[in-house]
């Protein structure tokens, strides 16, 4: 069970398996949009007759990747090359 933690609520972002107790996300994210983490509170919780549970924080840090196209400034570039052109040393 997800509990809203901190300024941004991760109820719509993760899920955790019933079974295996994995958490997963539920889609994509989008850093460029503000936020850089989620704060996860987790109950787990077993079926006996005085349930016993357990609750814990987690911090989820998102890293920004190069989500974008790259530009030319322009659509068409002719170059000659000469056949004895040499490769310049390095």
């Amino acid at each position: 069970m997800f509990f809203p933690g901190g300024s941004n609520s991760a109820l719509d972002k993760f899920r955790v398996d019933p079974v295996s107790g994995e958490i997963e996300t539920t889609g994509t994210f989008d850093i460029d949009g503000g936020i850089t983490y989620f704060d996860l509170v987790v109950k787990a919780a077993d079926q006996g007759t005085s349930s016993l549970s357990v609750t814990r924080q987690l911090k989820v840090g998102l890293t920004d990747i190069n989500d974008n196209s790259p530009v030319f400034s322009q659509n068409v570039y002719d170059v000659t090359v000469a056949e004895v052109s040499q490769r310049p040393r390095t």
